[in-house]
């Protein structure tokens, strides 16, 4: 009997194969930065950042963030790879789980994001109010004849 091949999850990657290309991305920053090289590294860190993508646009389905406008969405992405980026320059390539890793950074940030964009909310609710507070209501009362 042939052994069972693994399903392959749509927007995912495979641990070992992210893992490699950290480890080659890593090998190549070491070495001499000739030509090819940087397009060697381009080639990888391209892939990488290809797999952080799909890590957080498939994150975005989640019951948690699915409600919010396409914009929040697109910012919560690009914030998390971004996020996720910075962070893959300190991965440790001994821990066999960079989807784990990945998938926690990506999660911060997008928390992260809600909660500032909460607060923008509740400085605009706030200056609504007081802008309410502010008018003088005898200007917007049409039955005051002066």
């Amino acid at each position: 009997m042939a052994p069972k091949r693994k399903k392959d999850k749509a927007g995912y990657f495979d641990n070992e194969e992210m893992l490699n290309m950290l480890k080659e991305r890593n090998a190549l920053k070491e070495q001499e930065q000739t030509k090819e090289n940087l397009l060697l590294l381009k080639r990888v860190e391209n892939k990488i950042g290809l797999n952080l993508f799909r890590i957080s646009e498939r994150m975005m389905h989640r019951p948690n963030f699915c409600n919010y406008d396409s914009t929040t969405k697109s910012e919560m992405i690009s914030d998390a790879v971004f996020n996720c980026l910075k962070a893959s320059d300190r991965y440790d390539v001994n821990y066999p789980n960079p989807f784990g890793y990945f998938t926690q950074i990506t999660w911060n940030a997008f928390i992260l994001n809600i909660k500032a964009m909460q607060k923008r909310t509740e400085k605009i609710v706030v200056i609504n109010h007081l802008d309410n507070l502010c008018d003088d209501p005898s200007e917007n009362n049409p039955n005051n004849s002066d």
